[in-house]
């Protein structure tokens, strides 16, 4: 949404197929690539996945994952937004809408119980609760201020 580019329902799915590598092994690299701030930390995540214990993961599946990923969301390469500290730049956004919508809940007496990215409630508040978290999900999306404090440009 950041850069008004299109995501597929399930990008994992399309990686998983280009590559024949398990999902799960796909998210997990994931997580890394979007947590590396450079090069060099990309590379360390690669050793550090190589010699995990529980799920080790080799180098040479990281990178296929890494360029799988560019051929099938391009928009990654474009947006230069792989190991270059994307991730917490979108953590950041995660709270400030999260913050946004407690305040909402406070202002409005609704009660919700935050999930990462979303938002548990009663029933009856579904569609309501819903309906502002995307507005909030807008409404950070679109300040610029908060763009350029985090050095996005669109």
């Amino acid at each position: 949404m950041i850069f008004d580019e299109y995501l597929p329902t399930s990008p994992y799915d399309l990686v998983a197929d280009d590559t024949g590598i398990d999902k799960s092994i796909i998210k997990l690299v994931l997580v890394r690539l979007m947590g590396a701030d450079s090069e060099r930390k990309y590379n360390n995540a690669k050793y550090t996945l190589e010699r995990d214990k529980h799920n080790p993961v080799a180098r040479r599946k990281v990178d296929a994952i890494r360029a799988s990923f560019y051929k099938c969301l391009p928009f990654l390469k474009k947006h230069d937004l792989l190991c270059t500290g994307m991730g917490s730049k979108l953590q950041f956004f995660e709270g400030e809408i999260a913050m946004h919508m407690f305040d909402w809940c406070v202002d409005t007496q609704t009660p919700v119980i935050n999930v990462h990215d979303a938002y548990a409630c009663e029933e009856h508040n579904e569609e309501r609760v819903e309906r502002t978290m995307y507005a909030m999900r807008e409404k950070v999306i679109n300040d610029g201020r908060l763009l350029a404090s985090c050095g996005i440009r669109r």
